[in-house]
């Protein structure tokens, strides 16, 4: 049964509340499938409210309504976000391939780098996204910011690899470096130690 509240309050916890990062959102749809003992039917509605005090006023605020399906569906939005982005970069890099002047292939090599930086978002799906994940952005580093055939044709076996997996798993990570490091790119290059300079 949902329940219209008046919320009264503080403006900027409101708005911290309206404008919540998607990790934050995540974790609470996460804690809130915790404490419902059992699924509820696909008719209900959940609604989770934060209740707000403030010397002596009280108000209560909606933080978050959800149908069941979106607590309980298949995939976390992010993660479908996720895919959609892998499938961008593997059309940049078609583009990157089938580029014949040098210029256009220049042009969309810095497009490609720019859209990886995407991927920063993603940060907390899993342990295994973020592994995933700051592997992808060392490439930039780990190439030195210059693309060959060979390492176009991996990214772009990486990227039709990764948009299709909603999971990520030992197996999937493994064969993206191995993909990765058998065409040049050098994933360690980020942690190499700079000698100092006396």
């Amino acid at each position: 049964m949902a329940e219209t509240i008046i919320k009264a309050g503080s403006d900027e916890l409101e708005e911290t509340f309206a404008l919540s990062s998607k990790w934050l959102t995540h974790e609470l749809a996460e804690q809130t499938k915790r404490r419902i003992a059992q699924k509820p039917v696909d008719s209900a509605e959940i609604n989770l409210y934060a209740e707000v005090r403030q010397g002596d006023t009280r108000s209560v605020l909606q933080v978050a309504k959800w149908k069941p399906s979106d607590l309980y569906g298949y995939s976390d939005a992010p993660r479908i976000d996720l895919l959609n982005v892998f499938g961008d970069l593997l059309q940049v890099c078609n583009v990157i391939a089938n580029s014949s002047e040098a210029v256009e292939f220049e042009l969309k090599t810095i497009d490609l780098w720019q859209q990886l930086r995407n991927l920063n978002r993603f940060f907390g799906i899993s342990a295994a996204h973020d592994e995933l994940i700051a592997t992808l952005l060392s490439l930039p580093t780990g190439a030195r910011g210059v693309l060959d055939e060979r390492k176009v044709s991996a990214l772009q076996q990486c990227f039709s690899l990764l948009m299709d997996s909603i999971n990520v798993a030992d197996g999937s990570l493994d064969a993206v470096e191995d993909l990765l490091e058998h065409s040049d790119f050098d994933l360690q290059a980020p942690m190499v130690r700079l000698p100092s300079v006396e």
